[in-house]
Parts: C-alpha cells; structure tokens; sequence
C-alpha cells in the first residue's frame, strides 16, 4: 500500500451495529437531515473499529445497506441522496473557535455493481476515531426510531447516560433540534418531542429517559431536566455491554396470551409496558392504542374474572 493510499474496507455491516462518536458530532444538526440521511450517516459510523488509526473508505453493496437499514433505497433517488450528503456538515462552536467541517470526503455509487463508496473526512478523525468521551449507541434502536426528533433525542440521551441526568434550557433545545415556529410553542414541542419520544423509547430503544420542569421564568418554560438510564426491559450483551435482544423482554410474557374482558368485547393480550408505574396493555402489534390498569394485582383480577366468566364473545385470538 502506497503511504497515501486509503485502505478499502468491503463492509458486511452484519456484525457491528455499536457506533462511537465524539459528543461534538451532536452539533451535527440532525434535525436537518431527513431521517434516511441520519440512519445513511451512521451505518457507515458504525463500521468504524474502536482500534482503527485512520481513515478507511468504506465499500458496501446496496443490498447490505438496505438490509441494515431494513428499508429500499430507489434507485432514482440514490444520486440525490448522495449530493445532499456530500454538502452536509459539523459546526464546533465553543468558547475559542467556530469550526465547519464537511463529513465525507467523497462519496460514490457504482451504478454496474451497485455499490456505494465512502470516505469519511480525514479532519474528521478526532471525533470518529480513538475517542477517549464518545457517544456510545446502536444502530438497531437509532434506525427503529421513526422521527428526526427522536434520533437526535437518542444521541443526546446516549451522549448525557453515563452521568444519568441533564438540565437544559428550553430555547437551547429547541434551537439544537431545529424545530419549525409551529412547534415551538411549549404545548407543541412537549407533544410531539418530548412525551413522544420518552413513549416511543420505552418500546423501541436501549435508553429511556423521564423529564421535569425545573426552572420557570414567570409562566414560560425555562428549564428541563432529563432523568436517563438504561432500558431495564432489554437484556444486555455480556461481550459488548450493548443492548443487543432482538425482543424487548418485559417481565410480563406471562400474561401474553391470557384474555380480558372491556367494553368493546373481549380481547387477547399481546404486549405489556410499565413506564412510571402505569400498567399499559396493548391488544395489536401494530397499534399505539391500549388499556390503563393501576398495577398488577388489578391486572391479575381482570384476567381471572375474564377466565370465570363463560361464553363470552372474544374480539381477537
């Protein structure tokens, strides 16, 4: 290999889901990027190796990458994807500097082999390589989370785990996430950012997080602050440390299954959450829709007055 030369990795993405970032890349303004593009970005993060000295270019097949991202691509919209990424940018603005840097140095689609092809940006190297504070994350949960807003809230809820809280100032969030006018009205931004996101990682990702109000100013937010841990209803990898189950594990599997009786009929219980303290029953996969109960003693009498109770007309099985 040439002194100049930069090694070529032929990537599998299948075993490395892990990715390690300096907390500046959230300065990255991922509220910018469309949600193809952030999960676009850290794929390729995320086949960085903790013990790489350097730089790699980075070639992956268009059928690995789709399987990763467990979406298709259209062919049509590749070119535009990738002259949108290559204008895309980090800004590090600290007490001493503004600094701008472009993310890749080239990228590229090999439209015969259908292949892409990556290098980072070589100035890129103190912030993606040998990182003694990092951002440490995974893939399967940042590319499970549908909105913007809520893969930037899973790097900055990675980036503050560690210490297990973070005050910030409403504005500042607001500004870091880049959220339109009509979202910036406190009721809006609770709604759709915050309640969201902290009911969505409960059922989606590693971390989760709860929040209060900590500072007011007259009758305006001021302040929040976020209380972070792991999420206790994933099992974590004795050789990574990393979140790694495929299924949540939720400590309620055992009343899978079992029937309660509603108003609407009766139904089969398919999922079980506990998020402060709320019994959360879900009756379909594919439904944000389910029933309250106080705790688990009212659970248990529920489905033991649905099992006495004979010839009722069941809604699903």
């Amino acid at each position: 290999m040439k002194p100049n030369e930069v090694p070529e990795i032929i990537s599998a993405m299948n075993n490395q889901t892990d990715f390690r970032v300096a907390h500046e890349v959230n300065q990255l303004s991922i509220s910018t990027l469309t949600p193809l593009e952030i999960d676009f970005f850290f794929a390729f993060v995320s086949d960085i190796r903790k013990d790489d000295d350097n730089i790699k270019r980075y070639v992956i097949s268009k059928e690995v990458m789709e399987t990763k991202l467990k979406r298709r691509i259209d062919k049509q919209r590749v070119e535009a994807l990738l002259k949108r990424m290559l204008g895309k940018q980090i800004w590090i603005n600290n007490d001493d500097e503004i600094k701008g840097y472009n993310i890749f140095a080239t990228l590229g689609y090999n439209k015969r082999d259908e292949e892409y092809n990556v290098l980072f940006n070589p100035d890129l190297k103190p912030f993606l390589l040998k990182l003694d504070t990092f951002i440490l994350g995974n893939t399967k949960y940042l590319f499970a989370l549908e909105s913007k807003y809520q893969k930037q809230m899973y790097l900055l809820m990675s980036q503050w785990k560690k210490r297990g809280k973070y005050t910030t100032k409403v504005d500042a969030l607001m500004e870091s996430f880049k959220v339109p006018e009509s979202m910036k009205a406190w009721g809006e931004f609770k709604r759709k950012v915050l309640d969201k996101s902290a009911k969505v990682f409960f059922e989606k990702s590693d971390v989760i997080f709860e929040w209060k109000v900590t500072k007011k100013k007259g009758k305006k937010i001021d302040e929040i602050t976020f209380y972070i841990q792991d999420n206790p209803h994933f099992n974590k990898s004795e050789d990574t440390g990393l979140f790694d189950a495929d299924e949540m594990q939720t400590g309620y599997e055992q009343y899978y299954g079992k029937k309660i009786k509603t108003k609407q009929g009766v139904f089969s219980i398919v999922r079980i959450s506990n998020l402060g303290g709320q019994i959360q029953i879900y009756f379909y996969e594919d439904s944000d829709e389910y029933a309250v109960l106080p705790n688990i003693e009212a659970l248990e009498k529920a489905i033991k007055a649905t099992e006495n109770k004979k010839g009722d007309h069941e809604t699903n099985s």
